[in-house]
């Protein structure tokens, strides 16, 4: 059996979640590297893959790891701490750009549309992690909700 190479925790690399990247080996020992490496195994990896990392890490690094909402939140949830995201989710950004947007002058130019529009404004059925707009005078003319309503 290969031996596997090692983070900055002693924490064996499953090679399988790392295959598209070119990490050098001495990398594998920095922070970086590390914080990367336990986003892809929370967002990718195997059961083998999380019993070799101790909670206590995953818990120590979780509001800096990029991983997607949903895994973080059943991360948080599970250690029965405050949800907060550095990256993973714009949802915070996207309703601070659209509180921005609607209070300017420029409210008349964009009319948020598709998944977004649904997700925040309809059916409120999901999380959206992008802002998709219609610009222009003429999207005055489209069935989208323009920003000066929100």
């Amino acid at each position: 059996m290969k031996k596997r190479k090692k983070t900055l925790y002693g924490i064996p690399v499953n090679e399988d979640l790392i295959w598209d990247y070119d990490w050098s080996e001495e990398e594998y020992k920095t922070g970086k590297f590390f914080k990367w490496y336990l986003a892809r195994v929370l967002s990718n990896g195997t059961a083998k893959d999380l019993k070799n990392i101790d909670f206590k890490i995953i818990k120590k690094y979780l509001k800096e790891l990029k991983i997607p909402r949903p895994i973080a939140h059943f991360w948080f949830h599970y250690f029965d701490i405050k949800e907060e995201y550095k990256y993973g989710n714009i949802e915070q950004l996207a309703k601070k750009i659209i509180k921005y947007l609607g209070c300017t002058k420029l409210n008349k130019y964009f009319f948020l549309t598709g998944g977004s529009a649904l997700a925040h404004y309809y059916l409120k059925h999901r999380y959206s992690d992008d802002l998709d707009f219609f610009t222009g005078e003429n999207g005055k003319d489209k069935k989208e909700m323009p920003l000066s309503l929100l």
